[in-house]
């Protein structure tokens, strides 16, 4: 089994005042209709991939918040901007300038009509996303416990909410826009992304877009002249999670039975370390019968730590080698009644994992595991096992640029699975290249953001970070236990984190494999009753809706 994780720093590191002026300063000068400045800075606002992309106001009003800035200042002519800076062209239209993995070429976009966060993948295709930003006020549309009237309430408010939408016309070069519950792949297309509180729709005017629907994690084609419309999730979803406020509580590693005797409540989801490759059949019986839903943490290690080995490396997995695999795992997750959470290469930026692109000393581990192969290499794994219509999957494959799936069938059978993407707060070792962002595939193929906490390292600054990172996911610790520190506080402190923070999910315990292993809660006495105690608030779930 996978140990917990070997060390995490305590708190992240925080950008220099210096650094930061380096990054805002350049780009400022072109704002704000000061031409001169703007001229003289036309050598820095040339893109690099990933990095920075290029604006220019083509007509009317344009606002621009760089990375880092707190507020929006108008655009009078042509910046470079650091990615993943926010673009109001709500009244307006503005040119998007950005670099391709080709050395010396470039493409471009125009935006127009609304507001949105830009951020380029590094990894080819690299790319471009216009994430839609226009704060939506309003739009919750459950209530804890499920009460109706609590739910009518809500519609009521989300149904005075405007919209907000968004049009791009690109010109070569790989694009797409993301909204509440769609995200798109396009090149060469014309196309509007709208948001309500109660859905997402997106109209194309010219061109082919791919549409992923991010409720049902379904790809649909999109013509010239037609409409593809999302409707928001149910009550439960996306991600098979439940309502806001409340907390699906379980246990990974030991025995249940005495867990649940220790905690005084029911595992609601039973984790287990599986191996890659493996059979999950009888273990999906086995919980069944627990009556709990089940959390796959999905490993390559042959063990933990530095020279361990893996099974196959993000590459292999990227380029096709476990397709089998994964369409036999895609097969047996659909033999399940109840959905199945799948920690899909967890805590990628710990070194002591093999499949993280880094050494403990921060070197390469060469790009079979670098952090774009681990990014392709898990959306091959989403895209095969959600299932669905093998002619997708490959159209969807040949927009990542990657190989089609050989499933020698037209369909695969469609699972309850909901996938986590769980980093550490920070890496080990805790360097830009090695951040959580840097391994993060894209909001299309994340159900759930997670991470693991224990008690010897409580970074509650970087939990903050992640969580908010984020916003537009169900957050969910995949692993959480006692280590070293057996101080009751920590449990109070984690709790409340929980109550103060809605969109939280999922809580499962890391027991360990090991009998009086370091995890166990017979070592903490003064914990588990402070655990106890918190445990008997009933917005944390001791049983799944079925």
């Amino acid at each position: 089994m996978r140990r917990a994780l070997a060390s995490e720093r305590m708190s992240r590191r925080i950008l220099t005042a210096a650094r930061l002026l380096a990054i805002v300063a350049p780009a400022a000068l072109a704002l704000g209709g000061a031409s001169g400045p703007a001229a003289a800075e036309s050598s820095s606002s040339e893109p690099v991939l990933g990095a920075r992309e290029t604006i220019t106001r083509v007509s009317g009003s344009v606002s621009v918040r760089v990375k880092g800035a707190a507020s929006l200042v108008p655009l009078s002519g042509t910046v470079g901007v650091p990615d993943e800076s926010e673009v109001d062209a709500n009244d307006g239209r503005v040119e998007i300038t950005v670099a391709t993995p080709q050395p010396g070429q470039t493409a471009s976009a125009e935006a127009y009509e609304g507001r949105f966060l830009l951020h380029q993948d590094p990894a080819a295709p690299a790319q471009t996303h216009l994430i839609l930003s226009e704060p939506l006020a309003g739009c919750a549309v459950s209530s804890p416990g499920g009460k109706r009237k609590g739910r009518r309430a809500a519609l009521a408010r989300a149904s005075r909410t405007k919209a907000r939408h968004l049009w791009v016309s690109d010109h070569g070069g790989s694009w797409g826009t993301s909204g509440h519950y769609v995200a798109t792949t396009v090149e060469g297309t014309r196309w509007r992304t709208a948001d309500g509180c109660r859905e997402s729709a997106v109209k194309v005017a010219e061109g082919i877009v791919l549409v992923d629907n991010l409720v049902k994690h379904t790809t649909a084609t999109v013509t010239a002249g037609h409409e593809y419309i999302a409707a928001a999730p149910p009550l439960e979803g996306p991600g098979y999670v439940p309502p806001r406020g409340e907390i699906l509580t379980g246990e990974s590693g030991g025995d249940p039975a005495a867990f649940q005797r220790q905690v005084g409540k029911h595992v609601a989801v039973f984790g287990y370390f599986g191996s890659w490759g493996g059979s999950v059949q009888s273990l999906l019986g086995y919980v069944a019968g627990m009556r709990a839903r089940l959390l796959l943490h999905l490993s390559t290690d042959e063990g933990y730590g530095g020279g361990a080995g893996e099974s196959i490396s993000p590459g292999e997995i990227a380029d096709g080698d476990s397709d089998q695999y994964l369409v036999g795992l895609c097969k047996e997750l659909a033999t399940s009644s109840a959905p199945v959470y799948i920690a899909l290469l967890p805590e990628m930026n710990q070194a002591n994992n093999a499949y993280s692109a880094f050494n403990a000393n921060g070197s390469s581990r060469g790009p079979a595991n670098s952090t774009a192969a681990y990014r392709q290499a898990w959306r091959r794994a989403v895209l095969i096992v959600r299932g669905g219509s093998v002619a997708l999957i490959d159209r969807r494959l040949h927009a990542l640029r990657m190989a089609p799936l050989s499933a020698g069938a037209t369909e695969l059978p469609e699972p309850k699975v909901s996938f986590m993407w769980a980093p550490q707060t920070a890496g080990t070792p805790d360097t830009p290249a090695n951040a959580p962002a840097a391994y993060y595939p894209g909001a299309a193929y994340v159900d759930i953001v997670g991470t693991d906490f224990y008690s010897a390292f409580p970074n509650f600054s970087g939990l903050q970070a992640l969580y908010s990172k984020y916003r537009s996911k169900p957050f969910g610790f995949n692993e959480w236990a006692m280590w070293r520190s057996g101080d009751p506080g920590f449990v109070s402190s984690l709790f409340a984190f929980a109550r103060t923070h809605k969109r939280l999910a999922l809580m499962v315990y890391n027991e360990g494999l090991t009998t009086n292993g370091p995890f166990r809660l017979s070592r903490f006495p003064a914990a588990t009753a402070e655990l106890r105690r918190q445990l008997r608030s009933p917005r944390f779930l001791e049983y799944p809706p079925e």
